[in-house]
């Protein structure tokens, strides 16, 4: 029963990054080893960004118990919260396995045994990853070409003498260019 609820977690999060990933043992214990049962049931209802009043319908915690839930679920690295830019309405994303849990479980700088765990998780996922990846290289060939970059980087070409506070979206820095 507690592995049909990981596996559940398992496809949830993979549908949620752009990263092709494969449900293995590996990735199973990676996932038991960051969130409880009790998170790994609840993360399934994110198929999509949800703000709270979408949560509490789709959810049957209430008050106290989804704040909890949803709090457990952000320290935890397995999900965000952030306001939306329209109305400032908190909206609620499940991370996926890479970009996503990797750092917010990792890169925090804590050295404790469920993190050197974490790590020798993710690099045993990581190496499997890779000899899945070249063995199959020509099939996944598009499946990679499709996925939207991870980062960009905008070239500028002269010194900029102003200080930023914001981190801005790539289109609005390219808008700003033209």
């Amino acid at each position: 029963m507690e592995s049909s609820v990981f596996k559940a977690a398992a496809e949830t999060v993979i549908q949620a990054g752009p990263i092709p990933i494969i449900v293995n043992e590996t990735l199973l214990e990676l996932l038991e080893t960051i969130m409880t049962k009790d998170q790994a049931r609840f993360i399934n209802i994110f198929d999509k960004p949800l703000n709270l009043d979408e949560i509490r319908s789709q959810s049957d915690l209430k008050d106290d118990a989804l704040e909890d839930m949803l709090s457990g679920l952000m320290d935890n690295g397995i999900i965000t919260g952030m306001p939306s830019r329209g109305d400032g309405t908190v909206v609620y994303r499940l991370l996926p396995l890479i970009p996503g849990m990797f750092e917010f479980t990792l890169m925090r700088g804590e050295t404790g045994p469920k993190q050197k765990k974490l790590a020798h998780l993710f690099h045993q996922l990581f190496n499997e990853l890779a000899d899945m990846v070249q063995k199959n290289y020509d099939a996944l060939l598009p499946v990679f070409q499709s996925v939207p970059a991870l980062t960009r980087v905008i070239p500028v070409e002269k010194e900029i003498d102003q200080k930023f506070e914001a981190i801005m979206p790539y289109e609005d820095v390219k808008n700003r260019q033209g």
